[in-house]
């Protein structure tokens, strides 16, 4: 199935954020597999719990390789998708 999202000014409140720049999602095998190492880093961390940091501190390397970038996003971060993610995971944190 191919992905088709509506993403522009009169159908998306998230219009001209992160995700709209993405030109195919991650699965859900990734989500998960991005879960499980972010328990990982709160259990070598010696914590009960994982936090948005330890999710934020995993993303670019268990969705850098499976999430498509649109290709003009990509221009300023040397057409490389962790790049890219490494720059913007920055403003997540801040939301």
């Amino acid at each position: 199935a191919k992905y088709r999202a509506s993403c522009n000014p009169g159908s998306c409140q998230y219009y001209g954020g992160l995700c709209s720049a993405v030109e195919r999602p991650a699965s859900m095998r990734s989500y998960l597999s991005t879960i499980a190492m972010a328990k990982a880093l709160a259990w070598i961390s010696k914590r009960d719990q994982i936090t948005k940091e330890d999710v934020l501190f995993i993303m670019p390397y268990t969705l850098s390789t499976v999430i498509k970038v649109k290709p003009q996003e990509l221009l300023d971060y040397g057409d490389s998708t962790l790049n890219y993610y490494r720059h913007r995971i920055p403003e997540a944190r801040r939301n």
